[in-house]
């Protein structure tokens, strides 16, 4: 409850913190601790201070309302009773948790079974007052300490003890009022939308897929699992993205999702909307990558209806806020003007300007270029993204019969208004550098060092290439580890991942990272380069080989019973338009692999000709 009015008050204007947050933690084993804590723009602490106080002093005032703690119940029972439905489905990693926590703190496991019964004995029982009680006794003012993390940097006033405590003082003397719990009793969409039609239906038999061809030209795929007993997820997805705008609307197109994430829809405010979804399962969160544009998330199957209620209104009715606009707006200068304190950041800001030969597209996002984001063109580019649904393609994965969800497709997807319009992404031309690119990045005072190798080039997308790509990598991460960290104790680990494009151009990108001590890094860095030289010259020893192939048939038997898999399968073989039954087939690739395949990747892809290496070095070095 009282994380909900942090959150509804960092989304006010000219708000005193960017975040907020309260909760209970160990600070050792045997001594807990309660805290408040609060993310400030530059320096400005006072005003966050000061929240803070006022929040915890309105609750030792004036308690909570019935409303937040209806609220809290059923989040709290929406918790429960989701592990219940699902404890035949429960992780191996849940259990191990629970059972190290029993052990170290003596935390009761009674299972999960028993738990859910107590929650339905107790949790409506639970009264105003005995909440009260329980908050006044994590945020009472004796034994608090109040600590304060500042940026030193020119500029930028910094934070004193004397300020501190001068605000601290000024709150405790200021009169508080009590908090108003606005909720809105409208429904989720003010109107009703007019039902589409099903134009024809197919199935694919080897997979178990429905397809559907709407009224309104959208296109739906459903694979029924009983993978989760009370899961529904979803994919949205249509070409063009971001590239379709040019330069100077890049940052407006790029922030718009953003933008109405943070607005929300219709007559709902965000802080309304997550007052209104209080004990439902459902998220929807709508995205406009460099591509393509869509929406993802999920629900349980009770809460299927306001799922779809939430498609159709991101897609028609998204909600423009001045205020979300200018938190966003706020949170990001915060971070931007930050930057010269954070080296991992310049760092990886260098790579892709050398990979992408200085693009706006890799630009960093400082103050001046926040600046390009406005609200009226971010909003006149997400309508526009989302004004024609029948360019869209829904997959949802879960547990729901085709008969199920067909009313939801009728009354929501197939009510969506379509243009007509067909389009596709632009290719923007971004050129990847030719020959051998070093550099070195100082940035930093810690005495730590990160090394960047990373090969790329044209490609041949095929499934084929694809998977040999992807062994390659996991090799040469093994055989890194072996070297850097086992052989040379050089670092703590090693980063291999391999990544393609076949849209807008078919690229690939192999990047090998670690960090080590600024006196090893140059050494180290050579002595990865000779170890990823062996895997041109002479196939890997068979261990490797047994050790990737393992791991993937492992990793398959462990996916192909998640929904997020099957969902990522279907949409990757739409795009590609590869047939869905290749989902199925991915052991034969495994099968086929061998150490020369290995070889001839590596000889085709690690070029020695073309690589960019960079290092990041301390601005000061140790002395």
């Amino acid at each position: 409850m009282i994380n909900s009015r942090f959150s509804e008050t960092a989304r006010e204007s000219n708000p005193p913190f960017l975040a907020a947050g309260s909760g209970r933690s160990n600070l050792v084993r045997t001594k807990g601790i309660s805290y408040l804590s609060a993310a400030v723009e530059g320096n400005n602490v006072a005003p966050a201070l000061r929240e803070l106080i006022k929040a915890a002093r309105r609750i030792q005032e004036f308690g909570f309302t019935k409303g937040e703690l209806d609220r809290a119940q059923l989040e709290s029972l929406r918790r429960i009773k989701r592990a219940y439905t699902e404890r035949d489905n429960a992780e191996s990693d849940s259990f191990m948790r629970e059972y190290t926590r029993h052990f170290l703190t003596g935390e009761a496991a009674p299972g999960i079974e028993y738990e859910y019964e107590l929650y339905g004995r107790f949790l409506q029982a639970i009264t105003l007052a005995e909440i009260k009680a329980v908050a006044d006794s994590y945020l009472a003012d004796s034994n608090r300490i109040i600590v304060v993390s500042a940026v030193e940097k020119a500029g930028l006033a910094p934070v004193s003890e004397e300020a501190v405590a001068i605000a601290l003082e000024r709150t405790e003397k200021e009169i508080v009022t009590a908090y108003v719990d606005e909720v809105s009793d409208l429904p989720l969409l003010a109107d009703m939308p007019t039902p589409g039609s099903i134009l024809s239906r197919a199935h694919h038999e080897e997979v178990d897929v429905t397809e559907w061809r709407l009224s309104n030209g959208a296109g739906v795929f459903l694979k029924p699992t009983d993978f989760k007993n009370d899961e529904l997820r979803f994919s949205v997805f249509s070409p063009g993205g971001t590239s379709l705008y040019d330069e100077t609307q890049y940052l407006s197109a790029s922030y718009a999702a953003s933008v109405v994430r943070g607005s929300g829809i219709g007559d709902f405010s965000a802080t309304a909307l997550q007052k209104k979804l209080a004990g439902q399962t459902v998220s929807v969160s709508p995205y406009i990558g460099s591509i393509e544009e869509g929406l993802r998330g999920m629900s349980s199957i009770g809460d299927v209806e306001t799922l779809f209620q939430l498609v159709y209104g991101y897609f028609s009715s998204p909600r423009e806020d001045s205020d979300a606009y200018a938190n966003l707006i706020r949170s990001l200068a915060t971070v931007a003007q930050n930057r010269d304190s954070q080296p991992g950041r310049i760092f990886s800001e260098r790579i892709q300007e050398l990979l992408t030969g200085g693009h706006y597209t890799a630009e960093p996002l400082t103050v001046e270029r926040i600046a390009e984001i406005d609200l009226s063109s971010s909003m006149e580019i997400y309508s526009e993204r989302f004004e024609n649904a029948g360019d869209f393609t829904f997959i949802f994965v879960g547990n729901i019969t085709p008969e199920a969800l067909e009313p939801f497709l009728e009354n929501y997807i197939a009510a969506l208004p379509s243009t007509g319009r067909t389009e596709t992404w632009r290719d923007l031309g971004i050129e990847r550098p030719l020959g051998v690119v070093e550099d070195v990045v100082p940035a930093g005072i810690e005495p730590q060092s990160q090394v960047a190798i990373i090969y790329h080039g044209e490609y041949q997308w095929s499934r084929s290439n694809n998977h040999m790509l992807l062994s390659l990598a996991d090799a040469l991460r093994i055989r890194l580890r072996e070297v850097l960290r086992e052989d040379e104790s050089g670092t703590y680990g090693v980063g291999v991942r391999a990544s393609y494009s076949r849209y807008p151009r078919e690229r690939y990108v192999i990047r090998i990272n670690f960090g080590t001590s600024p006196e090893r890094a140059e050494d180290l860095a050579d002595l990865a380069m000779s170890t990823i030289a062996e895997f041109r010259d002479r196939p890997p020893e068979d261990i490797y080989l047994t050790k990737v192939k393992e791991t993937q048939r492992e990793s398959f038997e462990l996916d192909i019973k998640e929904n997020a898999y099957w969902l990522r399968g279907i949409k990757n073989a739409l795009v590609h338009g590869r047939e869905l039954s290749s989902i199925l087939s991915y052991p034969e690739l495994i099968d086929g692999l061998d150490a020369g395949d290995l070889t001839d990747t590596a000889k085709g892809y690690l070029d020695e000709g073309r690589y960019i290496r960079v290092i990041l070095y301390p601005e000061t070095p140790e002395e």
